[in-house]
């Protein structure tokens, strides 16, 4: 019995330290982000944002700084530039971000996700 008391106390303070991570919808990035962090083994639970996560993964585009981005968006309507983004939902700052231009074959889009994966890390450590 008190093995059973010990066992259920651990599970108990391993559960405490875990946080629950939404993966915000990213034009088809969400799933590699998601495939990423996970591959990284963070304290991390996956939910539906309807849960009230701890944290959040959103990607946001970058408004241009410099005189060709604005000719350039002026000229296209496009902005390239993007920043994947982890939200601590509770005090509204970011644990942790990339800035990256968006890829459009999938070996681009693990890599960045990998790479923001590897900030979450970094970040967390």
């Amino acid at each position: 019995m008190k093995l059973l008391t010990v066992l259920l106390a651990g599970a108990t303070l391993f559960a405490a330290d875990r946080q629950t991570v939404y993966v915000d919808k990213m034009n088809g990035l969400e799933t590699y982000v998601e495939d990423a962090l996970k591959r990284q083994e963070l304290p991390f639970d996956f939910v539906e944002e309807v849960r009230f996560p701890d944290l959040k993964t959103q990607l946001k585009q970058r408004s241009p700084k410099t005189y060709a981005e604005i000719l350039y968006h002026k000229q296209t309507g496009r902005t390239d530039i993007y920043t994947l983004e982890l939200l601590d939902l509770r005090t509204n700052k970011i644990v942790a971000h990339t800035e990256f231009k968006m890829p459009y074959d999938e070996d681009s889009k693990k890599s960045v996700a990998r790479d923001f994966a590897a900030a979450v890390r970094k970040a967390i450590k």
